[in-house]
């Protein structure tokens, strides 16, 4: 077990939400990251596996196929070490070996961070999803290595790494 402070209140959870369009070619995965009031690890495991079962829906879409979306389980769960202030580290992710260009095309213009873009309708063809915002994500941590080598994307938050799944 990864170290604990006596006063940690705070955990960040990822939650992993399949949504299933009946009639689609795929799935779709949200990584949904959840902050967590809790006294200990074991009360933020169940609070997060609550919070992800009740997240779980069924409707039709716009073009009346039905739409599932399943909470399929927790892929990490962390202690929060700092006070939850403005500008607190809630983690990090780790990369090595990552060059100046790479660096570069990390790092989009102010206007192109998904804050500013607009909600819109999905933009490949075979998808039927509205695009909707979870009231319970207040962060998103893209995990894609920006290089052609899988797995180099790491997250750290607790003195362990965790290689990122996609």
């Amino acid at each position: 077990m990864g170290y604990i402070p006596d006063n940690a209140e705070w955990y960040l959870a990822e939650l992993a939400m399949e949504i299933t369009v009946h009639g689609a070619r795929s799935n779709v995965l949200h990584r949904n990251l959840i902050l967590i009031h809790a006294h200990s690890p074991e009360e933020a495991y169940d609070k997060a596996v609550l919070k992800g079962q009740s997240e779980e829906t069924d409707y039709k879409n716009p073009k009346d196929q039905a739409v599932e979306i399943r909470f399929r389980g927790i892929s990490s769960l962390n202690v929060v070490y700092e006070p939850l202030v403005d500008g607190a580290e809630l983690c990090f992710v780790e990369q090595q070996g990552v060059s100046e260009s790479e660096i570069q095309r990390m790092i989009p213009p102010e206007k192109k961070l998904d804050v500013f873009i607009p909600p819109t309708t999905a933009t490949r063809p075979d998808q039927t999803l509205i695009l909707r915002s979870f009231a319970a994500v207040p962060l998103k941590i893209p995990m894609r290595s920006p290089s052609s080598r899988p797995g180099m994307a790491r997250i750290r938050s607790t003195g362990v790494r965790f290689h990122s799944v996609g």
